[in-house]
């Protein structure tokens, strides 16, 4: 969506490219980029100690600063500030000689006890052993900004009930052996400062415009966690935001992970889901831009909405048999995608599952799948090869939209309803829309700039609005007898229109600008015999120059139901009265059409193999433009054949 727009401009501001740096005790330079939007922007960064110097103290545009920390016995921290007029602040700390501390917490709560002051602002590296609960980390995520490694893997948690425990202020329990709830995580606030909420928080990468928290509960400076080693189950929102987390052991007593648990990981690169685990939450890796493959456990039956959404450097990923349900936006937005291969257990696909999987060529739907949801492939703009199970039967709002590769589809012949947009703006070339089908939304082919024939079945009674808008290759048309209306700009902007075959000796009702950009002057419009003067009088019809009077096209044929004995052989042809063109094709491959195609009255032979199992069926299906299918139905005895 966003590619769409010509004009895009960075807006105005500067970034740092790094803001905590870690530096021994010895003599440290560091270096630090200042990137500016302008080259004439003016800057200056000043050190709030005198032990760290920044050199240049002061410039223009992008420049590389030095920061010099001189030695030290012991640990201590310094910021230097950057400051350009008109926009927010930006600061660098630097932290010199941290050291690991270990710190046995004796009774669960008291881990804040048991640090200095200064220890909290500075300390990076901590081990913990002993009794711990949710009190305790409130003090590692809200109290000590700079933590980046924490060993907790010797010591337990215990189960605590009260107001002081991570997950707000309200009277909650936080049993026993689980990491709580927003152990480490990182809110979210969206622009003027309000709290975002998961639902909100999942479409950022999309939408909203985040700035991240950047007060002392931040902990962007996490990059490694040893969880207990006792631990069974990780509360939601555990970890979510953690940017700089790259390395994280998942015990294998686990057995549960919540909701949104890593969201927003994006230094994860791998991750282990111990073998237990049975359910992947919602929104558990949403956002872990580092992942790059995954391997989900055989134990795994269900899997949670959006749970690997914008995952967008995840090129590999498995589906273990098992699991029947694809959620909501489970793979939404993951770019890196090529192929994924979808179990025959999954019965049920989510809305926009595999939507924005701008790499995803090609991708297996499992038969026994009833729809195509709304939006699951919308945008895979690289999907070229995809089959529709005869299972379907409708295809949702926005289904294949924006599918720019995506030149030729077969719609099972079951389907009855195509839901708006579901093929706008895609790469197809040409398409039939099976005779079932009795609802077809709006937009339904918009933009598609490359479709040059379509068929219309005699099923459909209505042409919605806008369907196809800016069709702009579109040579022919027919319209069924069937059809009563063509809604508003239905065929807008179809400038290559030359002929239009409408069948119905009642002009169809069209609406406001139906045809609007094709030329009518140049463009046949037929019209059954006898009715020239209907459609010259008729609003919107009698603005074509050219009618002309053709003969409606008609098929029958000869039998409908034919009974045979076991033995293998030729039929008895078929006799078709038609005066179009026509396919002829069987649904068994035990009885084949050997004349599969014809012009106007002529007839189709077939042959048969022989039976030798229980009586069986087959029909055969004689297809012709602008009327109804016919069909014969065969049926062969049973019986053992020498």
């Amino acid at each position: 969506v966003w590619n769409a727009f010509t004009n895009i401009t960075e807006m105005p501001g500067f970034l740092l490219s790094d803001t905590i740096i870690r530096v021994n005790k010895s003599v440290n330079n560091r270096s630090v980029t200042i990137m500016t939007s302008s080259n004439s922007m003016e800057w200056n960064a000043t050190s709030d100690q005198s032990w760290l110097t920044v050199t240049p103290a002061s410039g223009t545009g992008k420049t590389t600063l030095t920061l010099a920390a001189s030695a030290t016995v012991e640990a201590r921290t310094a910021k230097v500030t950057v400051k350009i007029v008109g926009f927010t602040d930006q600061t660098i700390t630097i932290t010199q000689a941290d050291s690991i501390k270990t710190v046995n917490v004796g009774s669960p709560g008291t881990l804040g006890t048991l640090l200095k002051n200064a220890e909290k602002n500075n300390m990076a590296n901590l081990t913990i052993t002993g009794t711990i609960d949710a009190r305790d980390f409130v003090v590692l995520r809200d109290s000590m900004p700079l933590l980046t490694a924490i060993d907790m893997n010797a010591a337990t948690i215990a189960g605590y009930t009260g107001m002081l425990g991570t997950n707000g202020t309200d009277i909650q329990t936080y049993p026993a052996n689980t990491l709580p709830a927003k152990a480490f995580s990182t809110q979210l606030l969206m622009p003027g400062g309000e709290k975002m909420s998961v639902a909100v928080s999942r479409t950022k990468a999309k939408v909203l415009s985040v700035i991240r928290d950047s007060s002392p509960s931040s902990k962007a400076a996490l990059t490694a966690v040893s969880i207990p080693a006792s631990i069974t189950a990780i509360g939601e929102l555990a970890f979510e935001n953690c940017t700089a987390l790259t390395e994280i052991n998942i015990p294998s007593t686990v057995t549960s992970i919540g909701a949104y648990a890593f969201s927003d990981c994006e230094g994860l690169t791998q991750m282990n889901i111990p073998s237990e685990i049975k359910t992947i939450a919602d929104g558990t890796f949403s956002s872990c831009i580092g992942l790059t493959n995954l391997i989900i456990p055989a134990s795994v039956t269900s899997i949670g909405e959006y749970a690997f959404d914008y995952c967008i450097g995840l090129k590999q990923i498995n589906i273990p048999d098992g699991i029947t349900t694809i959620a909501n936006g489970t793979f939404e937005g993951c770019i890196g995608l090529t192929n994924l291969s979808i179990p025959t257990s999954v019965t049920s696909i989510g809305e926009s599952a595999f939507s924005d999987c701008e790499g995803l060529k090609q991708i297996n739907i499992p038969d026994g799948i009833t729809t195509i949801a709304n939006g699951v492939f919308e945008s895979c703009i690289g999907l070229t090869n995809l089959s529709i199970p005869v299972s379907v039967t409708s295809i949702g709002n926005y289904a294949f939209s924006g599918c720019t590769g995506l030149q030729v589809i077969t719609i099972p012949a079951a389907v009855t309803s195509i839901g708006r947009s579901a093929f706008s703006s895609s790469g197809l070339i040409t398409l039939t829309i099976p005779d079932k089908v009795t609802l077809i939304g709006e937009y339904i082919f918009s933009g598609c700039s490359t479709l040059t024939s379509v068929s219309i079945p005699a099923s459909l009674s209505a042409i919605p609005n806008f369907a196809f808008q800016d069709c702009s290759v579109l040579k022919s048309l027919t319209i069924p007898a069937t059809l009563t209306s063509i809604g508003d700009f239905a065929f807008y902007n179809c400038t290559a229109l030359i002929s239009i075959y409408a069948n119905g000796t009642n002009p169809a009702l069209l609406g406001s600008y139906a045809f609007y950009n094709v030329n009518k002057t140049t463009c046949i419009l037929n019209v059954p015999i006898n009715y020239k003067t209907i459609y010259q009088s008729t609003s919107g019809w009698k603005d074509f120059i050219n009618i002309v009077e053709h003969e409606t096209p008609h098929l029958s044929l000869s039998v409908a139901t034919v009974k045979i004995d076991a033995h293998a052989g030729s039929l008895a042809p078929v006799n078709v009265t038609s005066n179009t063109n026509w396919t002829a094709s069987s649904d068994q491959s035990w009885l084949t059409v050997t004349t599969a195609s014809g012009t106007g009255n002529a007839s189709f032979a077939w042959l048969v193999t022989a039976n030798t199992g229980g009586v069986r069926t087959a029909t055969v299906t004689v297809k012709a433009i602008g009327v109804s299918d016919q069909t014969v139905t065969v049926t062969q005895d049973a019986g053992t054949v020498t």
